[in-house]
């Protein structure tokens, strides 16, 4: 900002250009001058037309972002996102005449206060009216206990934000004095942001305690005449941008554009899909020694105070959301014209900033890059945003900012604590409850030693959590300490996490936990047996088989198997729907040593039979009314049903087994990127580490029942399965007629009085389409 009011008094002084960058590469006062002599040389660059000041006997057409801001207003009336409410703290005497004398001062003086937005020929104009009483109201909160002041202030400040506009009959702008002592009061000014920017606001405190000041001392309230109002510069904008002009800074920035990807932070909450305004703020301190290491990288650099910030906050970004391509959108004050920087209006445009992460580059090559690109936007700068969407956005989507939905600023506010005949003035920080993005963050480093620097984030809170955007904002002080502290390291070196996070990760790490890692499941399963052996271990709803009985019948086939050859790492498929049986086949393969290779009767049997070839297996565990629908197996095939009587004709005794802790447990197949399925292979070892852990967390005890709905060749049915089997609990089989079925599902709920159950978001949803309100024994 300061380089832009060096370029614009020079431009006013010696009739030269001088481009911004150029000052930034001399940036001394011997390097300035050279550049002045060099541009005396050269040949003259045709200047742009000067602002001229109109006659004031019509009504004038609205600057392209007074437009925007009157569309949105049409589309809106009642929406306070688009309202700059700005306070003062005034701690001394407080004149109350002097100070409305102040007031219709101030709506003289700028034409923007006395301004109305109307329909002409079907079109937006503006007008301005001959005057104005604004509306103004003293409202006394001394009666109210002082620990509830602040309260009654911002209910106070909150319903003067949210009230709305008619811009089209009444000038957008409303003040308040609230007394909270006799001498200390908070000055309360809300407007329309068509007619008012951040850089208004500081103007109009500045001009009016002046004023005030001039009422109360024998000076008078004189203040230089402001030659052009924001008429003017809206008939220049107009005339200027076309033709030749508009089409060389739409070519920069289509360019620049080119082939622009979304940036997806990632959200607590769907995105609605109209864009919402409702917000909050975060507030944190820079600390003082965080200041001057970013000042100092910035003079290393020779880069600003601005350049740094933005450059840590795209590696912010970066680290969030993964991608290298990263756009932001930049306020800019665009007062670069002398003539322009005291006027009240609407001036701030919006720069797309976008980001080249790309290739790890240390932070010191990202402020490089950063310069180039800030310097460049900035040379572009005249073209307004409103012009850029309507030229280069082909389609809107109305639940987001066009461009960028994460706006980036640096406040470099004229407004500044000063005192006026006895009396001082200061800014008071107060939250708003709006955002006009999905959240912005706004930082200010201060001269003044009496002012904080701060960070602040302004966030749409029906996207984000407030804890969310806490840790956002610790989060980007962490990266610029990092980044400041040494900024030659490549952007990977960087974290994002503080140090109590860091602690955090490395206690919750703290898993390490004994478990039996010389086991395998089923002796697992077999020592549970032995310590709960007449408690229900397993039912489908027609059959149930207690620890003792299960334990029994699983040795049973476990021996018959081994008499088939079935040895350690050997893959037995069980093709069986969803029963008794089914775990008993389970049991029984793990128990003979082999793995289990689970074969869902409602897969094609082709991908079956391709499953069976691939994993080598020469036995079928299946039950006699599925095959006929078998897949196609050269191997032997066992029915549970048919042939149990055989099977029964082994010892029940307990089995011994080859199988240790380190062969496998059975084998499940995904779909493979070849488009053919492919095996994955888990061990003992590694599934009782798994079921040691879920013990602890979230907990099993043989007082629950778990109602298993999850088909074996998703791993997930290993928990499902094994937790409760392994722990002394129950376990419910459902069929897949009662999984799919939401009704018949809480009905099961309720008849087995289940107190776990795990399934997919699909299957909960189901549930709740239903009506279904829980179920009360439903712990987890």
């Amino acid at each position: 900002l300061l380089a832009t009011q060096v370029i614009s008094r020079l431009q006013v002084a010696t009739g030269l250009e001088i481009p911004l960058a150029d000052l930034f590469r001399e940036p001394t006062v011997a390097g300035l001058a050279g550049l002045i002599e060099s541009g005396r040389r050269a040949e003259p660059a045709q200047p742009l037309p000067p602002i001229q000041p109109l006659p004031r006997d019509r009504a004038f057409p609205l600057a392209y972002a007074q437009e925007r801001m009157w569309f949105l207003h049409q589309l809106a009336p009642d929406n306070a996102a688009y309202h700059i409410p700005t306070a003062v703290s005034v701690t001394g005497p407080q004149d109350e005449a002097r100070w409305r004398a102040a007031i219709d001062l101030m709506i003289q003086r700028h034409e923007g206060l006395r301004t109305i937005f109307r329909l002409e020929n079907e079109h937006p104009v503006q007008e301005i009216l001959p005057d104005f009483v604004a509306p103004y109201q003293l409202i006394d909160l001394t009666p109210v206990p002082d620990a509830e002041q602040d309260d009654q202030l911002q209910q106070i400040i909150d319903y003067y934000v949210q009230q709305p506009f008619d811009i089209a009959t009444t000038p957008a702008w409303r003040m308040a004095t609230i007394k909270l002592a006799a001498e200390h009061h908070v000055l309360l000014v809300v407007v329309h942001h068509i007619i008012f920017d951040q850089w208004s606001a500081g103007l109009f405190w500045n001009d009016l305690v002046l004023l005030y000041e001039g009422l109360l001392t024998a000076d008078g309230a004189n203040l230089p005449a402001v030659p052009v109002q924001y008429p003017d510069f809206a008939v220049w904008q107009r005339e200027w941008l076309q033709g030749e002009a508009l089409a060389q800074m739409l070519g920069y920035w289509r360019e620049q554009l080119r082939d622009v990807a979304t940036l997806t932070f990632p959200t607590d909450r769907p995105r609605p899909p109209m864009q919402t305004f409702n917000g909050d703020m975060v507030l944190r301190e820079i600390p003082a020694d965080l200041v001057g290491r970013i000042r100092a990288t910035g003079r290393a650099e020779n880069v600003t105070h601005f350049m740094v910030m933005l450059a840590a906050f795209n590696l912010l970004l970066q680290k969030y959301t993964d991608q290298q391509d990263v756009v932001v959108g930049v306020p800019v004050a665009n007062r670069h014209r002398l003539a322009v920087e005291n006027i009240i209006g609407t001036f701030v445009n919006s720069l797309v900033m976008r980001s080249d992460l790309s290739g790890d580059p240390t932070f010191n090559e990202l402020l490089a890059r950063t310069r180039t690109v800030t310097l460049d936007a900035y040379a572009h700068q005249e073209l307004p945003f409103e012009k850029l969407v309507e030229e280069l956005q082909t389609t809107r989507d109305f639940s987001r900012t066009p461009f960028f939905q994460i706006m980036f600023n640096m406040v470099n506010a004229p407004f500044e604590p000063i005192s006026a005949a006895g009396t001082d003035f200061s800014v008071r920080e107060f939250s708003r409850q709006v955002s006009q993005f999905d959240f912005s963050v706004t930082t200010s480093i201060s001269t003044h030693r009496s002012l904080k620097s701060l960070v602040t984030i302004e966030y749409n809170t029906d996207l984000f959590a407030g804890d969310t955007m806490e840790r956002l904002a610790d989060h980007y002080l962490e990266l610029l300490s990092q980044v400041t502290a040494d900024a030659a390291k490549p952007i990977s070196a960087y974290t994002i996490l503080t140090n109590q996070e860091q602690q955090q990760l490395a206690r919750w790490n703290e898993t390490a936990l004994a478990y039996p890692d010389a086991s395998c499941l089923h002796t697992l399963f077999s020592g549970q047996a032995a310590q709960t052996p007449d408690r229900i271990a397993v039912t489908d709803g027609r059959q149930q088989l207690t620890y003792a009985e299960l334990e029994t019948r699983t040795n049973q086939l476990a021996r018959f198997l081994q008499g088939k050859g079935v040895r350690p790492d050997m893959f037995v498929g069980l093709y069986t729907e969803r029963h008794v049986d089914m775990v008993v086949g389970l049991l029984g393969i793990l128990k003979a040593g082999a793995a289990y290779l689970p074969l869902d009767p409602a897969f094609p049997a082709d991908r079956l039979a391709y499953m069976l070839e691939d994993s080598a297996a020469t036995l079928m565990l299946t039950e006699s009314k599925l095959v006929e629908f078998a897949p196609e197996f050269a191997g032997e095939m066992i029915c549970l049903d048919r042939d149990w009587s055989q099977i029964a004709t082994a010892s029940h005794a307990p089995v011994t087994s080859a199988a240790t802790a380190t062969n496998l447990a059975y084998i499940i197949y995904t779909s493979g990127s070849t488009g053919k399925p492919k095996g994955v292979l888990l061990q003992h070892q590694g599934v009782v580490n798994f079921l040691t852990s879920m013990r602890q967390q979230p907990g099993l005890t043989v007082d629950d029942t778990l109602l298993a709905v999850t088909t074996l060749s998703f791993d997930i049915s290993v928990l499902e399965v094994f937790l409760p089997l392994t722990t002394g609990a129950k376990l419910v089989v459902v069929s897949k007629e009662i999984s799919a079925d939401g009704w018949l599902l809480a009905e099961a709920l309720a008849e087995h009085q289940a107190t776990v159950m795990q399934a997919t978001p699909v299957t909960w949803s189901m549930l709740i389409d239903t009506g279904w309100q829980g179920t009360a024994s439903l712990r987890k």
